[in-house]
């Protein structure tokens, strides 16, 4: 079972780390498919940028907080 993580005396659920992680992920995929100019083969590119922040959420969680 994960601890909590502690800094500067706060104490962070493991999720919420995990989740922050997730969206700084997403953060750096959705600017390289701007760069990259893939964005615009997508309906609705915030909807792409959710789902890859909940995929990544998922494959963190799994692999590198509850491993």
């Amino acid at each position: 079972m994960p601890k909590e993580i502690a800094f500067i005396g706060i104490y962070f659920p493991p999720s919420l780390v995990g989740l922050a992680l997730a969206f700084l992920l997403a953060l750096i995929t959705a600017f390289l498919l701007n760069y990259f100019r893939l964005a615009r083969f997508f309906w609705h590119p915030p909807l792409i940028f959710v789902a890859l922040m909940v995929i990544y959420w998922v494959l963190i969680s799994r692999f590198v907080i509850f491993a």
